[in-house]
């Protein structure tokens, strides 16, 4: 049997950003869905005890885990020497060392500590900041322009989520000679009961028994006021309709933002038509997802919409903006709107609304397959390419 690849994994996770954890448990549940002599073996770089213990519910077969902020005492210095010299490996795996592992991925730029790793698989979600370049700081801007432009100026290896962003890196830097690749991601989830999952989530949450749910971060880009704009519109016909909002409240490029979205509801008056439910465990989340009526997804942008892979994994409608990668994501099973059209969003809310509750088919599983297995074709050919 072929040696097994080694990849590792650095969880790229913040409390400004919760998508980098689920993110690389994608990645693993992923992995874990290709044939086991297929599997590579994954080193798992992590910085908080709440991250290991989400990783390890995965159960990946060849797996380890690496604490990317301790440090390692004069025994465990000398214990890894010595077995170095035995065996060119460490017996106490040193954070970030290029040794143990063949390929490291994602690194965003942001990681002063991988710069001296050679077989490196950079990741470019998207390029929100050349598009809506008021929703980032000064900072953030100057940031992404100089590791990017750096990235374009070598010849490196670049993963981009949708064919949106690869196109978008070829219009914004023609010139270079990175060497792209597309790997569309897919969501696994752990076995959920939703049905006595969601009879707690309905006495914790006081859930209206029909709803649409909104489940994004409450961010700029993601376009919370529309949908509040689409139901003063529906409201003036139809004041049965429930929206449920979650995730996290607050947008630290303009604090006050959540604030003012919800005087927006009080000022129209449409109080009892939106419950806020703000960060919630990710099993309550999918249940909520997996009982509401359908999906709305308004964001302005997005690289590739973790929201979107939910609702297809759970077979839900999606009601989404007409921004390009939500067409890309979603194809001709989406519901689309004009993504500045509170008339159109509202419009498609009433037909919805209006009818019975649909499942759509996604085959989501061969989404996840495929995840996996383009994933590992990357990181092959990155670990071939330092072998020539």
């Amino acid at each position: 049997m072929a040696k097994r690849l080694k990849i590792g994994l650095f969880v790229d996770n913040s409390d400004l950003w919760t998508g980098g954890l689920y993110y690389i448990i994608n990645i693993v549940h992923a992995l874990k869905s290709l044939p086991k002599e297929k599997q590579p073996w994954i080193t798992l770089f992590y910085k908080r005890d709440f991250e290991l213990t989400f990783l390890k519910e995965v159960n990946y077969p060849f797996i380890d885990f690496v604490d990317a902020t301790r440090k390692y005492s004069v025994f465990e210095r000398v214990v890894n020497k010595i077995f170095y010299l035995l065996s060119k490996r460490l017996f106490f795996p040193k954070k970030f060392r290029s040794t143990i592992v063949d390929v490291i991925y994602p690194n965003a730029g942001f990681h002063k500590e991988l710069a001296a790793i050679q077989n490196q698989l950079w990741w470019i979600p998207d390029f929100q900041e050349k598009y809506y370049p008021d929703f980032f700081t000064l900072e953030e801007l100057t940031q992404r322009n100089e590791w990017q432009g750096k990235l374009a100026a070598s010849k490196t290896n670049i993963v981009f989520s949708s064919q949106n962003a690869l196109n978008d890196f070829k219009n914004f830097f023609p010139q270079s000679a990175a060497r792209l690749h597309l790997v569309r991601f897919a969501v696994s989830h752990s076995t959920i009961d939703f049905e006595v999952i969601y009879k707690e989530c309905s006495k914790i949450y006081n859930l209206p028994q029909k709803y649409f749910l909104v489940a994004n971060q409450l961010w700029k880009h993601k376009n919370h006021s529309l949908v509040i704009e689409a139901m003063e519109l529906l409201s003036k016909s139809d004041s049965s309709i429930r929206i449920v909002f979650t995730g996290k409240e607050s947008d630290y490029r303009d604090p006050n933002y959540p604030v003012r979205l919800k005087e927006k509801i009080s000022e129209k008056g449409l109080q009892n038509n939106f419950l806020w439910l703000g960060f919630i465990p990710k099993e309550h989340m999918l249940t909520i997802m997996n009982y509401a009526h359908a999906v709305i997804q308004p964001s302005l942008f997005e690289g590739w919409s973790t929201v979107i892979e939910d609702g297809k994994s759970l077979g839900k409608q999606i009601v989404a903006s007409d921004f390009p990668v939500h067409v890309e994501q979603l194809g001709d099973k989406g519901l689309f709107f004009q993504k500045n059209s509170a008339g159109e969003l509202a419009l498609q809310m009433k037909i919805v609304w209006a009818e019975s509750r649909k499942s759509i088919s996604y085959d989501y599983e061969s989404d996840v397959i495929r995840f996996g297995r383009d994933f590992l074709d990357v990181a092959t050919m990155v670990k071939a390419s330092q072998d020539v």
